[in-house]
Protein backbone atom coordinates (compact mmCIF):
# COMPACT_ATOMS: atom_id res chain seq x y z
CA UNK A 1 0.00 0.00 0.00
CA UNK A 2 2.98 2.28 0.54
CA UNK A 3 3.86 2.17 -3.16
CA UNK A 4 0.26 2.72 -4.16
CA UNK A 5 0.28 5.82 -1.96
CA UNK A 6 3.49 6.99 -3.62
CA UNK A 7 1.98 6.46 -7.08
CA UNK A 8 -1.15 8.38 -6.05
CA UNK A 9 0.88 11.24 -4.61
CA UNK A 10 3.11 11.37 -7.69
CA UNK A 11 0.11 11.49 -10.03
CA UNK A 12 -1.58 14.20 -7.98
CA UNK A 13 1.58 16.31 -7.79
CA UNK A 14 2.11 15.89 -11.53
CA UNK A 15 -1.34 17.40 -12.05
CA UNK A 16 -0.45 20.45 -9.98
CA UNK A 17 -2.28 19.52 -6.79
CA UNK A 18 -1.13 21.28 -3.61
CA UNK A 19 0.99 19.29 -1.15
CA UNK A 20 -1.60 19.65 1.63
CA UNK A 21 -4.29 18.12 -0.59
CA UNK A 22 -2.00 15.25 -1.56
CA UNK A 23 -1.17 14.51 2.09
CA UNK A 24 -4.83 14.72 3.10
CA UNK A 25 -5.82 12.35 0.30
CA UNK A 26 -3.13 9.80 1.21
CA UNK A 27 -4.02 9.98 4.91
CA UNK A 28 -7.71 9.59 4.06
CA UNK A 29 -7.00 6.53 1.92
CA UNK A 30 -4.89 5.03 4.71
CA UNK A 31 -7.69 5.60 7.23
CA UNK A 32 -10.21 3.98 4.91
CA UNK A 33 -7.90 0.98 4.52
CA UNK A 34 -7.46 0.66 8.29
CA UNK A 35 -11.18 0.99 8.97
CA UNK A 36 -11.94 -1.58 6.28
CA UNK A 37 -9.50 -4.01 7.89
CA UNK A 38 -11.16 -3.62 11.30
CA UNK A 39 -14.66 -4.04 9.84
CA UNK A 40 -13.55 -7.06 7.79
CA UNK A 41 -11.92 -8.68 10.81
CA UNK A 42 -15.05 -8.11 12.88
CA UNK A 43 -17.40 -9.50 10.24
CA UNK A 44 -15.25 -12.50 9.33
CA UNK A 45 -14.09 -13.52 12.81
CA UNK A 46 -16.08 -16.79 12.80
CA UNK A 47 -16.32 -17.38 9.06
CA UNK A 48 -15.66 -20.84 7.62
CA UNK A 49 -12.33 -21.51 5.90
CA UNK A 50 -14.00 -21.75 2.46
CA UNK A 51 -15.28 -18.17 2.67
CA UNK A 52 -11.91 -16.84 3.84
CA UNK A 53 -10.13 -18.71 1.04
CA UNK A 54 -12.53 -17.31 -1.55
CA UNK A 55 -12.05 -13.76 -0.28
CA UNK A 56 -8.25 -14.11 -0.20
CA UNK A 57 -8.27 -15.48 -3.75
CA UNK A 58 -10.39 -12.56 -4.94
CA UNK A 59 -8.11 -10.09 -3.15
CA UNK A 60 -5.01 -11.68 -4.68
CA UNK A 61 -6.50 -11.51 -8.16
CA UNK A 62 -7.46 -7.87 -7.65
CA UNK A 63 -3.94 -7.05 -6.43
CA UNK A 64 -2.35 -8.80 -9.41
CA UNK A 65 -4.64 -6.87 -11.76
CA UNK A 66 -3.73 -3.59 -10.10
CA UNK A 67 -0.03 -4.36 -10.28
CA UNK A 68 -0.04 -5.41 -13.91
CA UNK A 69 -2.43 -2.75 -15.17
CA UNK A 70 -1.21 0.25 -13.24
CA UNK A 71 2.08 0.02 -11.42
CA UNK A 72 4.13 -2.10 -13.81
CA UNK A 73 2.97 -0.15 -16.87
CA UNK A 74 3.87 3.09 -15.11
CA UNK A 75 7.23 1.66 -14.06
CA UNK A 76 7.89 0.62 -17.64
CA UNK A 77 7.10 4.13 -18.89
CA UNK A 78 9.47 5.64 -16.34
CA UNK A 79 12.14 3.02 -16.92
CA UNK A 80 12.74 0.00 -14.73
CA UNK A 81 15.76 -2.14 -14.09
CA UNK A 82 16.06 -5.88 -13.64
CA UNK A 83 16.94 -5.29 -10.00
CA UNK A 84 13.71 -3.39 -9.29
CA UNK A 85 11.61 -6.00 -11.08
CA UNK A 86 13.36 -8.83 -9.23
CA UNK A 87 12.90 -7.13 -5.87
CA UNK A 88 9.23 -6.59 -6.61
CA UNK A 89 8.76 -10.28 -7.43
CA UNK A 90 10.73 -11.28 -4.34
CA UNK A 91 8.61 -9.05 -2.11
CA UNK A 92 5.36 -10.29 -3.63
CA UNK A 93 6.46 -13.91 -3.16
CA UNK A 94 7.56 -13.21 0.42
CA UNK A 95 4.11 -11.91 1.33
CA UNK A 96 2.47 -15.09 0.06
CA UNK A 97 5.09 -17.30 1.72
CA UNK A 98 4.58 -15.51 5.04
CA UNK A 99 0.85 -16.10 4.78
CA UNK A 100 1.36 -19.79 4.05
CA UNK A 101 3.70 -20.18 7.02
CA UNK A 102 1.40 -18.44 9.48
Amino acid sequence: MFFLGLATANTMRGGGTRVATVVATCVGLALILGLSAVVGFTLLAGAPAAILTTLLAFGSAALLYLVTEELLIRAHDLGETRLVTSLFLLGFTAVFAAELLS
